[in-house]
């Protein structure tokens, strides 16, 4: 079996306890707040960011990419680790700067297969999560990026939001942006695809309607098929996920894996702490 490493950046919002158990290493992305720059998952946590909504309603934090030089620093630990491959998984470049910087970075010896996740937050992670589970499977460094590469696409999310005075001072609702200053008093469920795009599925959704709309575009997108992989993720509220769940245990029951994680500061910069969503992969053999 060869030994490949993985390689992610904090944009897929991986769990900790996921991280550690599969030695994923992974670049933190950055949240600035009064032209300070703070490490995603080191020097701010999303409970913080929380703290300032709440203290002033017009706070927006702004995000930016690690450097080249932070995914130098990544990938000198990886070939000091041993590994002579790697395979990174990043965040679509259409949406950052991270996969570029990532590309200009210093290897140091290292050969690594760059795959574009084709999204962002949970549907990055997936493609982690399969890359995972491909290199425990014992499959080829090339094998594996094909695989890949065919199913980058086929994720799918919606998500629910308390409001979207974050995405958008973020500029992160794509098809939906012209609308947007419409909508941030709503709070509506949106779609995000394996492109890295926002569609609109219902403007005005109460909390309790939205499980009915998500459960309901879940259990119609994932019948008969086969093979896929689930994922929950909410902001700092995590009790907005246990009645999806409660409602998608028979679904989450024929996944290959379903993690259950929290937007971490990056993305909680951009989603707010009320959000939450449910995601997939489907899988092409």
């Amino acid at each position: 079996m060869e030994k490949i490493a993985l390689i992610t950046d904090s944009g897929a919002d991986l769990s900790e306890e996921f991280i550690k158990e599969n030695n994923i290493y992974v670049a933190n992305l950055y949240v600035v707040i009064d032209d300070q720059f703070y490490e995603d998952r080191v020097a701010i946590n999303p409970a913080d960011l929380n703290k300032k909504n709440n203290e002033n309603s017009k706070f927006t934090a702004k995000t930016t990419s690690p450097s080249p030089a932070d995914f130098s620093e990544v990938f000198k630990k990886v070939a000091n680790d041993g590994f002579k491959k790697a395979i990174y998984v990043g965040l679509n470049p259409k949406l950052s700067s991270t996969f570029s910087n990532a590309e200009l970075a210093e290897k140091h010896g290292l050969e690594i297969a760059m795959v574009n996740s084709g999204s962002v937050t949970l549907l990055e992670g997936l493609i982690v999560i399969y890359a995972n589970d491909l290199i425990k499977e014992g499959f080829t460094f090339e094998k594996i990026v094909e695989k890949l590469n065919k199913n980058v696409g086929n994720q799918k999310a919606y998500v629910w939001f308390d409001t979207l005075k974050y995405l958008k001072a973020g500029g992160r609702l794509g098809k939906v942006a012209k609308r947007a200053s419409s909508i941030l008093n709503f709070k509506p469920v949106l779609s995000l695809d394996g492109q890295g795009d926002f569609d609109l599925i219902k403007l005005k959704v109460k909390k309790e309607k939205s499980y009915d709309i998500i459960e309901e575009k879940i259990r119609e997108d994932l019948a008969n098929v086969k093979k896929y992989y689930m994922t929950y993720i909410s902001g700092t509220e995590r009790s907005l996920l246990k009645d999806i769940k409660n409602r998608l245990e028979d679904i989450e029951e024929n996944a290959e894996s379903a993690l259950t994680s929290q937007f971490g500061s990056a993305i909680s910069a951009h989603a707010g702490s009320k959000a939450y969503s449910v995601g997939y992969l489907k899988i092409i053999e």
